[in-house]
């Protein structure tokens, strides 16, 4: 089950990668958040589980048909938390060097 908060679809738990032990195996990780609505989500990062100590990159201006360029730059991240949308997964596809993913369905990519 999932709340809808200004268009945002929020796990339930709130925080994915609670789930998770790449938090803790990566605490140098610079995180690269994408996202349609991005000034929501950095307003309102705490609810998406992440903290003060967390580096974290939002991602911007890629909109009007520019949208490729965020597709292109998630496969290239070494990991993927992402969302349960076709173009989360498309990019996670794409990734000849990912190291680790996480979704909210526990689907597995081929």
């Amino acid at each position: 089950m999932e709340n809808k908060k200004n268009g945002i679809s929020v796990p339930e738990n709130r925080r994915i990668w609670n789930r998770i032990e790449n938090k803790k195996e990566y605490p140098d990780a610079v995180y690269y958040l994408f996202s349609d609505e991005v000034d929501w989500c950095e307003a309102h990062y705490a609810e998406l589980g992440f903290t003060d100590g967390d580096e974290i990159e939002f991602v911007k201006g890629n909109v009007d048909g520019a949208n490729y360029i965020d597709l292109f730059l998630m496969s290239k991240c070494r990991g993927v938390i992402m969302s349960n949308s076709s173009f989360s997964y498309l990019a996670a596809l794409l990734n000849k060097g990912l190291e680790f993913f996480v979704n909210p369905s526990n689907v597995r990519l081929l």
